[in-house]
């Protein structure tokens, strides 16, 4: 059974692959994809070969980011699965289906332009590479991504 939409305010700092799926409320699967998405504003769609997928919307508002996730069908973003504003310590978690298969988001928000942030990007940059690691072999990537 698929964890439920949550949000776990200070869950700790950003996490990647299996630190990620240790810091989860509810149990996950084994880890399918690891990335890290970066900017102030994005809207993206994240799609397999029959166009089904998610799609991420993310924003500023009030020194907190505003994350949503819609159903994507055919290439069209359709039900609002989560829309949620994240402090830079909270992880928000959304069920979502691709390829079939339900899957579980894992995802966080922080601002990396404090003193800290050329450490906490070599941090994830390695987390990253680890997770990279564990990820089952591909020839093609698990899913797409283009700009909405």
């Amino acid at each position: 059974m698929a964890p439920s939409t949550s949000l776990r305010s200070e869950a700790g700092d950003i996490a990647l692959g299996d630190e990620a799926r240790a810091s989860a409320d509810a149990g996950v699967g084994p880890l399918a994809d690891a990335a890290l998405a970066f900017g102030e504003a994005f809207a993206i769609s994240l799609v397999d070969d029959a166009g089904d997928g998610f799609a991420l919307q993310r924003s500023e508002e009030a020194g907190r980011v505003r994350l949503e996730v819609r159903e994507v069908t055919g290439e069209v973003p359709g039900r609002v699965l989560a829309s949620e504003s994240l402090g830079p310590r909270d992880q928000l978690t959304v069920p979502v289906r691709v390829q079939g298969r339900d899957r579980v988001l894992l995802l966080q928000a922080a601002d990396l332009n404090g003193g800290g942030g050329p450490f906490e990007i070599a941090r994830l940059r390695r987390a990253l590479a680890a997770a990279a690691r564990t990820l089952p072999p591909r020839h093609e990537p698990l899913l797409r991504a283009h700009a909405r």
